[in-house]
């Protein structure tokens, strides 16, 4: 039997979150329609754990802990760059495919995740422009 300290320490140690976009809302979710959310129309504004800055967005801290425990697909020394699904609104109850339902992504999106003095996170609906991002961004 494993007590409770060792029951945390291994739900704490891998992070089964998943990070998706749907319509116009930035999702760190660990279940269908669960998680934090981030509401972004303009996905060309940044987001930034920086409490002092405009862009401030406390989904930023969940998007960091998500990029140290998953591959990305590119980075250099300060910035990750992860490709994320983007879905249509899930109706009449059925599940995306990353929950075993049948709803598949109509388009893919990319997030850079830049930690540095501040965490900084883009949006990219284009994976050429996430790529340069990366290596403008030394």
């Amino acid at each position: 039997m494993v007590d409770f300290k060792e029951y945390l320490d291994k739900i704490n140690e891998k992070n089964n979150d998943k990070v998706i976009f749907v319509v116009d809302t930035l999702w760190v979710t660990y279940g269908q329609s669960s998680g934090t959310t981030s509401y972004m129309p303009n996905i060309k504004a940044y987001l930034t754990d920086n409490k002092d800055d405009e862009h401030y967005d406390s989904i930023v801290p969940k998007l960091l802990k998500f990029s140290h425990s998953n591959k990305p697909l590119k980075s250099n020394s300060s910035t990750k760059l992860f490709e994320i699904p983007f879905y249509e609104l899930n109706q009449n109850g059925r599940s995306y495919d990353i929950w075993g339902g049948d709803i598949k992504p109509i388009k893919k999106y990319y997030i850079t995740i830049t930690e540095e003095k501040n965490t900084i996170v883009n949006i990219f609906t284009n994976k050429n422009e996430a790529i340069n991002w990366i290596k403008y961004s030394k």
